[in-house]
């Protein structure tokens, strides 16, 4: 038997948990381990939540032990301090479901801050949302990098959306019909369009102040 002692087995949250500095284990270790555990309680006491479908077919050509968790438990690696994702692998493949029967699937994995879960070999892709925590330096250096994108020449992201503002919610100066025009900033502190629609009888914009 392939008994790793670092997995530990929480009964109250159903949890197979693997602490660091675990980064990679088999579901072969994890089978072993599991049946290991539930030799040590006593009888009765908890329901089985392992089982191993033998030797199959998996991608690629490979053959090996499929891993099925059932009755509410899930993987769980512990969290990291980030702010990065640390990929952490489990070789072989492992399914789960909500009960022995093995009917109807559920979810392999809770998930952990800064994580990121695989499986070697699996049948399906795994999907689950990966929580990413991020610093608020990181965050505002995202919003500054957004907001300083050039969507046109000359304008950045920021300043297209002071210039809509301003032409949707800005107080609007025209004080003869079909003659000069300027749509105020929505603080009315300033001119962001100015035009005059006297020439063509259309929109002729003459200056636009996106600071």
């Amino acid at each position: 038997m392939a008994i790793n002692t670092a997995i530990e087995f929480i009964i109250g949250t159903k949890r197979i948990f693997l602490p660091q500095p675990l980064v990679e284990v088999t579901n072969q270790d994890i089978f072993d381990s599991a049946n290991n555990f539930l030799d040590e309680v006593q009888v009765g006491e908890l329901e089985n939540f392992v089982s191993a479908g033998g030797k199959d077919q998996v991608p690629g050509g490979a053959v090996g032990l499929t891993l099925n968790i059932f009755n509410g438990w899930t993987i769980e690696w512990e969290a990291e301090a980030g702010p990065g994702l640390t990929e952490k692998v489990i070789l072989g493949n492992i399914t789960a479901f909500t009960d022995k029967s093995l009917s109807v699937p559920a979810d392999i994995f809770t998930p952990s801050a800064n994580v990121f879960p695989l499986i070697s070999q699996s049948f399906a892709p795994t999907s689950i949302e990966v929580p990413i925590q991020l610093t608020q330096a990181q965050l505002d250096a995202i919003t500054a990098d957004i907001m300083g994108h050039i969507i046109e020449t000359g304008f950045t992201f920021e300043q297209i959306q002071r210039i809509l503002a301003s032409h949707a919610a800005g107080k609007v100066n025209q004080p003869a019909e079909g003659g000069p025009y300027q749509f105020r900033d929505i603080n009315d502190t300033k001119d962001r369009i100015e035009g005059d629609d006297t020439a063509t009888g259309g929109r002729d914009i003459t200056s636009v102040d996106a600071t």
